[in-house]
């Protein structure tokens, strides 16, 4: 799992990420965020486009709040804590 993606989240920014299964636990493409088939630069460039043309857009507040309810710092710290 992404923490570069995490904090994304957390600070409230709509993502595009490609959709292999670590991304695909967090962002679910048109709810909290953007995906695109692995490899594929056009359906990437699709998405960009898409988010730049329709500024309204705005899943990063729906991705907070997934963050906020799932991944608070404190409980994986403690999670991190029990495997070590």
């Amino acid at each position: 799992m992404s923490n570069a993606l995490l904090e994304a989240m957390a600070l409230k920014k709509n993502c595009i990420v490609s959709n292999i299964t670590q991304n695909e636990e967090l962002i679910k493409d048109g709810f909290n965020g953007l995906t695109f088939e692995k490899g594929n630069e056009n359906q990437l460039a699709n998405k960009i486009e898409m988010l730049f043309n329709n500024q309204e857009l705005n899943y990063g507040h729906v991705a907070y709040n997934l963050i906020n309810k799932k991944y608070l710092i404190k409980d994986i710290a403690r999670i991190y804590e029990k495997v070590v």
